[in-house]
C-alpha cells in the first residue's frame, strides 16, 4: 500500500486499487432452516473485468449439528478459485484449523462444524481470487445451518471481508 504525504495528489486510480471492508454490523441468526440467506453487510459490487482478491474472517457459533455452510451468490461469468479455511471437527481449537476445501465453483457450499463446548465462538476465513466478466453485479456472502435444526446458528457483528482491486 502506497504511502501519502499531506497535501498530494491521489489519483482515482490509486483510491480504487485501496482495499474494501465490508463487515456484519448486528448479530443474524439463522434458526431450522438449510436455505441460503444473505449474510447482510458481506457484498461487494463487481465490475466488469475486474479481478478481486477477498480475504475473510466470519466469526460464528452453532452445534456440531446444525453447523454452518456458506456459498457465494454472484454475477454470471464470474471465474477464479476460492475456498474456506476453517474448524472441521466439534472441538476447534487451534490445532483443528485446517483447510476444508478450495475450488473454482463459487456457487458450492462449503459446510463446517460448530463447537458443542463452551468455548462459545469459531472462525473461518473465505479465501478467493474472482474474475468479473462482461457482466458487472453484487458478490454476496450467504449462509445457512448445513443440516436444519431447532438450534440458533450466529454470524457475529464484526465477521468482515476484505476486497483488494487487482487489475
Amino acid at each position: 500500500m502506497p504511502l501519502y504525504a499531506a497535501g498530494q495528489r491521489i489519483r482515482g486510480s490509486e483510491i480504487n486499487a485501496l482495499p474494501q471492508t465490508y463487515r456484519v454490523t448486528t448479530n443474524q441468526v439463522i434458526n431450522n432452516n438449510t436455505n441460503l440467506i444473505n449474510a447482510v453487510g458481506l457484498a461487494f459490487q463487481g465490475e466488469a473485468s475486474a479481478v478481486y482478491l477477498v480475504e475473510g474472517l466470519i466469526c460464528y457459533k452453532s452445534n456440531a449439528v446444525p453447523g454452518l455452510k456458506l456459498a457465494w451468490q454472484i454475477p454470471a461469468g464470474l471465474t477464479g478459485w476460492g475456498g474456506m479455511q476453517g474448524g472441521a471437527g466439534p472441538n476447534n481449537r487451534i490445532g483443528d484449523w485446517n483447510t476444508v476445501a478450495y475450488l473454482d465453483d463459487f456457487t458450492a457450499t462449503f459446510g463446517l462444524t460448530g463447537d458443542d463446548t463452551s468455548w462459545g465462538a469459531t472462525i473461518c476465513s473465505p479465501l478467493a481470487v474472482m474474475t468479473v466478466g462482461t457482466t458487472p453485479g453484487t458478490i454476496q456472502l450467504r449462509f445457512a445451518q448445513t443440516t436444519a435444526q431447532v438450534s440458533n446458528t450466529t454470524i457475529f457483528a464484526g465477521s468482515c471481508l476484505r476486497v483488494s482491486r487487482l487489475a
